[in-house]
């Protein structure tokens, strides 16, 4: 037997050795027990745990050694070079030889191996066997795997050397980097990193890794106050409101993009229908979060002939179930609001957004006067007669037309000084169905009421 041994420290999680395996043997003595054999041999920790003892490296797969009975001509001939004399087709003599094999095993850094190379003889002194080197094959790499990193709750994270390369470093007096040791939210995805070591005395060695990041649900937390709100187009003052995206968790500052495309943290809309918004908010480290869907429900309460008035419902006070829906003029809408009267048909919901049911409407009054004086009629729905009440007494001619929707007029009273109600009576044998009432005085001052005729 012939054998070569050492120690060595390695800067590096493995290490190779390339080499060529000959034999005088080939091929008279395949499958007998001239079986020349040789091993790398290695002792030392196992980075899985515990040692190797004496592991040899110099295999096929799977863990085969490498011999003249496992590699030549027949049996894992891809390995095999025939050089039969006399001819030999190289200048070697050896009648056969492997490719050229690497050997390779993982290790732990820093920490220190025993290395034995070892040829023999099988079974006589007879016909040479013999091991190639190739030259400056023996040498270490760093061998990094791909880790996935899930980042925190503050939506940051991190990786070390030591989980890249699945090794424990603490033995090691050299240094260890990472080109990107640090991650945050935009980072989400695959990352390409470079794991540098260096021994201080001219050795670098590198390998690359992708760092996959996930990003966690919920990082951040928007609070934009009621998921449903009401504005009411024709009042001013109520025909807007402000939505506001209250941001948590993560690192500020934040930035805001609304569905509308701006970027501030509070909006004021105003729409003339009801409309669904979203914020989509992002902290300094890209953590994103979009917000649920905020509704504003728009409830238009534009009136009167030019629709310059205010529709309300009319709560007399005490009286609830006396509601009633009125047209005034926008000067007159605070007033009525501080009755507790509310924006909007009586036939709906002083909240749209709470889903209330709507009051029992007894009558409506259409475009009362500028200082609210109202023109009632009822019953609506009716059946024989419309009884009409005026917000004046009369002084002049003062008409009452009923009319069809198309505007043909079926009937017209006119009225003498001094009344204040009156009936429009024998409407029984008017077919059921949608009519209209206008009131018209001797200014020119109008209103128009929808009439409902039903058995």
């Amino acid at each position: 037997a012939c054998g070569l041994e050492f120690d060595f420290t390695a800067v590096a999680n493995r290490i190779t050795i390339s080499y060529v395996f000959g034999s005088e043997e080939y091929l008279e003595f395949v499958d007998t027990e001239f079986n020349d054999v040789f091993g790398f041999l290695v002792t030392g920790p196992n980075p899985l745990g515990g040692n190797y003892t004496n592991l040899n490296i110099a295999t096929i797969p799977v863990n085969v050694p490498v011999t003249i009975n496992s590699i030549n001509d027949v049996l894992n001939s891809s390995f095999y070079v025939d050089n039969p004399p006399p001819t030999n087709l190289t200048r070697i003599e050896y009648d056969g030889y492997t490719v050229v094999l690497t050997a390779s095993l993982d290790i732990i850094p820093c920490e220190t191996y025993h290395f034995k190379l070892a040829i023999a003889d099988g079974s006589d002194l007879n016909l040479d066997s013999g091991v190639f080197l190739e030259e400056a094959s023996f040498e270490a790499s760093l061998q990094c795997q791909d880790v996935t990193l899930v980042l925190g709750e503050d939506g940051t994270g991190s990786v070390t050397p030591e989980e890249l390369i699945a090794s424990d470093l603490d033995a090691c007096n050299f240094s260890f980097t990472v080109s990107q040791a640090d991650f945050v939210c935009s980072d989400e995805g695959e990352n390409v990193v470079t794991v540098t070591a260096d021994d201080g005395m001219g050795t670098v060695l590198t390998c690359e890794a992708i760092v996959l990041v996930v990003v966690p649900e919920d990082i951040l937390t928007i609070d934009f106050g009621p998921e449903c709100r009401t504005v009411y187009p024709g009042y001013g003052p109520s025909a807007c409101t402000t939505l506001t995206a209250n941001v948590s968790g993560g690192n500020g500052p934040y930035t805001y993009l609304w569905s509308t495309g701006e970027t501030t943290q509070s909006i004021n809309v105003c729409p003339a229908v009801s409309t669904d918004y979203t914020v989509t908010a992002t902290d300094a480290n890209g953590c994103v979060e979009v917000s649920g869907t905020i509704h504003v429900e728009a409830v238009d309460v534009h009136c009167g002939n030019n629709g310059d008035k205010v529709l309300i419902c009319h709560i007399p006070p005490g009286n609830p179930d006396n509601a009633y829906s009125i047209c005034i003029s926008p000067s007159a809408v605070p007033a009525h609001l501080a009755h507790g009267c509310f924006l909007g048909d009586c036939a709906e919901t002083a909240d749209p957004c709470a889903g209330e049911s709507p009051f029992i409407i007894h009558h409506d009054v259409i475009d009362p006067d500028e200082n609210g004086a109202e023109v009632l009629i009822w019953p609506n729905p009716g059946s024989n007669e419309i009884n009409i009440e005026l917000p004046f007494i009369t002084e002049g001619k003062v008409t009452i037309e009923l009319m069809t929707p198309e505007g043909v007029q079926l009937s017209l009273l006119s009225l003498k000084e001094g009344i204040r109600k009156t009936t429009l009576p024998d409407l029984y044998l008017r077919p059921d169905g949608l009519y209209y009432v206008l009131i018209r005085d001797q200014t020119g001052q109008q209103w128009v009421h929808k009439w409902l005729k039903s058995n």
